[in-house]
């Protein structure tokens, strides 16, 4: 009898976060990648309590500089808050975020999600070269957003 395939476990990092409410580059890879949580009810999306904080500044920056609607903005971080992703407190990564922005030369916030996919036993999924980079340096699967999705040409 065979076992049964582990669940697909993801950290996607706000540069995939925001552009399910942002029409940027790989908007629609973003978009099909987060419809996973739907399609595969076995993966599991796990985020640092700071992805939010970092998706709504996106999402403030577009309001200033880009014309979206704040109540547009607001509409999208209350759909964000809904998904069904786990939500990884400060004090379980905070020390070893530091420790591999320290090692990496990245910041504390990228370092963050490295930190989510080594507790969480996942892989990152970012449009963040230097964070793909990064997590390659220290052992940590990761997947451009781009790459994270079958092609639609097959």
């Amino acid at each position: 009898m065979s076992s049964p395939t582990p669940a697909a476990r993801y950290v996607p990092d706000a540069s995939v976060g925001a552009k399910l409410f942002v029409a940027e580059e790989h908007w629609v890879e973003a978009r099909a990648f987060f419809s996973r949580l739907e399609s595969e009810p076995e993966a599991v999306f796990c985020v640092p309590e700071l992805f939010y904080t970092e998706v709504a500044n996106v999402l403030w920056k577009y309001v200033r500089r880009d014309g979206m609607s704040a109540s547009d903005a607001a509409d999208s971080l209350r759909r964000l808050r809904h998904l069904a992703m786990e939500r990884v407190g400060l004090d379980t990564i905070l020390d070893d975020a530091f420790g591999l922005a320290i090692k990496l030369g990245i910041t504390v916030y990228d370092a963050s999600y490295l930190a989510v996919a080594r507790v969480a036993n996942a892989q990152i999924v970012t449009a963040d070269v230097p964070l793909f980079e990064a997590a390659g340096q220290e052992g940590i699967p990761a997947l451009r957003l781009r790459d994270a999705v079958p092609s639609p040409l097959g």
